[in-house]
C-alpha cells in the first residue's frame, strides 16, 4: 500500500489492523532483514518515518538468505 512513500508507525498500524506490539515486531523484523529503512521524523523527533525497500532488493536479500541457510 505504501509503495515508495514514507509512512509512520500509526499508518502501518492502521493498514495492518494489528495491535502496536505486533506492528512493532513486524517493522523490527523487516528492518533486521534490510527491507525497511527508518529515519527520525523531522516534524516530530520522538517518532520515526519508515520506507520499504524496492521489491527487487528485498527479493535479492531473500534469495541470499535462502542460499546461506541451505548451505549450512
Amino acid at each position: 500500500e505504501f509503495g515508495n512513500e514514507k509512512f509512520t508507525f500509526k499508518e502501518a498500524q492502521k493498514t495492518l489492523g494489528d495491535d502496536s506490539r505486533i506492528v512493532n515486531l513486524c517493522l523490527s523484523e523487516l528492518k533486521k532483514f534490510g527491507w525497511l529503512e527508518s529515519q527520525t521524523n523531522p516534524d516530530d523527533t520522538r517518532r520515526k518515518l519508515y520506507h520499504l525497500e524496492e521489491l527487487t532488493k528485498a527479493y535479492k536479500e531473500i534469495t541470499k538468505e535462502i542460499v546461506r541457510t541451505n548451505g549450512k
